[in-house]
């Protein structure tokens, strides 16, 4: 087994591409960036490579968010292993920020935040309110 690497500005040793992010992980990335981090692009990799069906190294992960979360706690985190869509431990923070935002922002439409409220019985439910409410402000930032 080989020791584990990190590299920013090669692919990894089989010289194989990255696998790009899914849609689910693209997702993860905007509600990270959300919270407060910052995307990075890596090269991690480690133990045995193995192409999968695509030619992408199935041990290698060049996708990590890093830095302050909100609440004030430094981070990093791989994006294939981020649990946004699948724990309320990853989801509710994200809940909480998104309460502050409104309570701080008044003249936001609250009917997304009540969206989310009413949806907190139902993770998956839950979770895309949450992504879409993340896209909504997002754009409501651009203009």
């Amino acid at each position: 087994m080989r020791k584990k690497d990190i590299n920013t500005d090669q692919k990894t040793s089989s010289d194989r591409p990255f696998r790009p992010l899914t849609p689910l992980e693209k997702e993860g990335v905007m509600i990270a960036e959300f919270m407060g981090l910052k995307y990075e692009t890596r090269n991690y990799f480690g133990g045995d490579f193995k192409p999968d069906e695509n030619g992408f190294d199935t041990y290698s992960h060049n996708s990590i968010m890093t830095g302050t979360y909100y609440g004030g706690k430094k981070t990093s985190m791989l994006v294939d292993k981020m649990r946004y869509h699948t724990s309320w431990d990853w989801l509710m923070p994200v809940i909480e920020k998104i309460q502050d935002i409104f309570v701080d922002n008044p003249e936001l439409d609250y009917q997304l935040y009540d969206d989310i409220r009413f949806n907190v019985p139902y993770l998956d439910d839950t979770y895309n309110s949450v992504v879409y409410t993340i896209k909504q402000y997002n754009d409501g930032r651009k203009q």
